[in-house]
């Protein structure tokens, strides 16, 4: 059992060997809010939702959200060569949203899968909360899936993903030049 934890130990850092260079992370002013399930109001909630550009040098841009999950932070890392995948994943949440609320229905299904940063994978899902609520849902997970983070989204959280997706994409989303302005 020991052997098999450093075995699997040993695989995140290799996977994960690329380092964040600090001084080439910006914070995006985003709007973005990924959701969690409250037991107490028996409903999803908005959490707090940080969104960081990190230049990785020769190996592009990525995205770094940050989830405050009642105490506990999760981040979920999109490499900008994953952001093709994930904008049809979207497009594809969004007709099925459609689709489901028109007929009134609720399901779980896989929309698809794609290689995250390092180690990590990407799956997006349709979830039904109830009829009428519907997220997309990014599951990134490591070492064979072990390690699992899912980050839900609403319709509208789904939509300002994708625009954050486009802009990475497209080269549109710049770091703010922090000693440039404070000097």
């Amino acid at each position: 059992m020991w052997r098999l934890a450093v075995l699997m130990a040993c695989a995140v850092m290799a996977g994960c060997g690329t380092t964040f260079n600090v001084d080439s992370v910006a914070r995006l002013d985003s709007g973005l809010s990924a959701l969690d399930f409250n037991d107490v109001s028996d409903q999803y909630e908005e959490r707090p939702t940080f969104v960081n550009l990190v230049e990785r040098g020769e190996d592009g841009q990525l995205l770094s959200i940050k989830v405050d999950f009642f105490g506990t932070d999760s981040h979920l890392y999109i490499p900008v060569e994953s952001a093709s995948d994930l904008l049809s994943f979207i497009d594809k949440y969004e007709k099925w949203q459609a689709l489901a609320i028109q007929r009134d229905e609720q399901l779980e299904k896989t929309i698809g899968k794609t290689a995250g940063w390092g180690a990590f994978q990407l799956e997006a899902k349709f979830f039904s909360g109830s009829v009428g609520h519907h997220f997309f849902v990014v599951r990134q997970c490591a070492v064979g899936c072990r390690q699992i983070e899912d980050f839900y989204f609403d319709l509208e959280g789904a939509k300002t993903l994708r625009a954050l997706l486009l802009d990475m994409k497209e080269g549109r989303l710049e770091p703010l030049n922090v000693d440039a302005i404070y000097q």
